[in-house]
Parts: structure tokens; sequence; C-alpha cells
């Protein structure tokens, strides 16, 4: 979904914000709030309710979401062009383990880079 994402289509950036929530094993929740709704995110556990954050559009909210051990290089090829790619590295496996595609913003290519390396650990710690 991240790769088919036009940045400036509101919607579909806060649909996908919403997906990384629960991905990341939070909650969203609807309150009623006079004649609206307002979505919160339960912020994964606490019972705290807080903004879903933006992560399609915060490197702030990135940074929090970062595995602990992996560093991350994002890069444009060509600075004429406005698509970036992102890298990724575990300290502990020394070397590459993750890379995107080019995506339309830097938040976009490191949050792909996120959920892969998330992804990662999810299953080596399976297995």
């Amino acid at each position: 979904m991240i790769e088919g994402v036009d940045p400036s289509d509101t919607d579909t950036m806060d649909e996908l914000d919403r997906k990384v929530v629960y991905f990341l094993g939070g909650r969203i929740e609807l309150k009623h709030y006079g004649n609206s709704f307002k979505v919160l995110e339960e912020t994964f556990g606490s019972g705290i309710f807080n903004p879903v954050r933006k992560y399609t559009r915060s490197r702030d909210a990135l940074k929090a979401i970062r595995p602990d051990g992996y560093m991350f290089y994002i890069d444009n090829f060509d600075p004429e062009l406005t698509w970036f790619q992102c890298s990724g590295w575990c300290k502990e496996i020394k070397y590459e383990t993750i890379s995107t595609p080019s995506l339309p913003t830097e938040e976009l290519a490191e949050l792909h880079a996120i959920i892969q390396a998330i992804e990662y650990e999810r299953e080596t710690k399976s297995e």
C-alpha cells in the first residue's frame, strides 16, 4: 500500500497511519463529541488516548517506532526527482538487511523500511 500512496491524498495517508497503529499492536477508537466523532488511538495498552500519530508525515513519529539496533539511511539518487529510497542496517548483523523502492517522500521511504525491520524482528524472535 505504501508504494501506491499519493502524499496529497490525505484520506489515504490517514488510513495508512491507522494501519500502522494496528501493525504496531495499538487500537483505534472513535469517541463521540457533540455532532461529530474524533478518531483516537490507545497508546499501546497504557490506557492513555492520543490523536493518531502521522507516521506518513512526521519524522518525529517515525523516530518513536524505529527498532532498537537499526540504522536507517535515506537517499535521493536523482536530485532533480522527488523520489526517495531508504536502506536499513541492523548493527548486530552488520550488513544491509532492508531496502525500499523509490517513494515520493522521505517519511514514506523510512516508514516502509521501519515496517520491514519490525517484521524481520518479529520473524526472527518467533523462530
